[in-house]
């Protein structure tokens, strides 16, 4: 066997020094730091303790803190129960329907036949208030000539105003007011419209929307406490403010607006070929169903 070739004995273990030496000068190192990395997380005193929980002193770093959002707990769905419920009232009267509810806060809508096309009647009035305020705006005709008729189509839903209005304004302007709104199923030469395009309508007003806040606020004041108080009014508690425009013809009853709650909410119902004696009836039960679904809401 060459010289520079040393024997090795199987027998005994092969142990390397420095290795173990190392081990142990690790281990020392590593409870050392976690000594001193708990000795500076204790506060010194109470008054340490005391700022220790507001998230000062304590160390190199303070306490450590975690964070963390709780999610929003999201508005209840509309219940079966409550759409049987609104179901039941029109399987038990005349005529056709259309219902569309939206939160204005949460961005949620839900409805019965919100898309069928019904007519607006004098709903309709409110893209032409909306039309002439947008005029108003443009320097086109004058607040102080106009806003009488305004009131009168708010407060008496009077025929001879939008009349005027329209001639001034001319129907190709409130033609696009209307896609402005975003009522695309509806049709100003018809008259016709539906709940789910009368809540864009409501729901571009009140983001402030194509009007300045001064004009819509003054739009509220017209279309608050009218003549015409007995349908979506009548459905919901005496105390809250109802934004909204009827519309009444042969066998029509209808009505939507913005119910000023807590958290305000569109409501639109249409109708068509509606016994009038039972619609009367059946148009503030329908909202009052609605306003018991939604109260848990407000």
């Amino acid at each position: 066997m060459p010289s520079f070739v040393r024997p090795l004995n199987l027998k005994k273990p092969v142990v390397n020094r420095k290795l173990i030496a190392w081990g142990f000068i690790l281990t020392g190192l590593v409870s050392l730091g976690s000594w001193a990395w708990g000795r500076w997380q204790i506060p010194a005193n109470h008054s340490d303790a005391a700022n220790a929980d507001k998230g000062e002193g304590g160390g190199f770093w303070g306490p450590v803190k975690i964070t963390y959002t709780v999610a929003p707990k999201s508005p209840p769905p509309m219940s079966s129960e409550t759409i049987s419920a609104l179901q039941k009232l029109l399987d038990s009267t005349s005529g056709k329907y259309g219902i569309y509810v939206y939160r204005l806060s949460d961005k949620l809508g839900y409805g019965i036949s919100a898309d069928k096309v019904l007519p607006a009647a004098s709903i309709m009035k409110v893209p032409i208030m909306v039309a002439t305020y947008r005029q108003i705006e443009a320097g086109k005709i004058q607040l102080a000539d106009v806003e009488p008729l305004l009131e009168a189509i708010g407060k008496r839903s009077d025929n001879e105003a939008p009349v005027t209005l329209t001639k001034m304004i001319g129907r190709p302007y409130i033609q696009q007011t209307l896609k402005d709104l975003g009522m695309h199923q509806s049709d100003f030469d018809q008259n016709t419209t539906t709940a789910y395009d009368l809540a864009q309508l409501w729901k571009t007003l009140y983001a402030g929307n194509l009007i300045t806040s001064e004009h819509w606020r003054q739009m509220q004041q017209f279309l608050t406490d009218s003549i015409f108080e007995e349908r979506i009014p009548a459905g919901v508690p005496d105390e809250i403010q109802v934004v909204h425009k009827v519309g009444t013809d042969i066998n029509i009853w209808a009505d939507s607006g913005i119910v000023m709650g807590a958290k305000p909410l569109v409501i639109s119902i249409l109708n068509d070929q509606v016994d009038l004696a039972a619609a009367k009836e059946v148009v503030p039960q329908l909202v009052r169903v609605i306003w018991s679904a939604e109260s848990a809401n407000q």
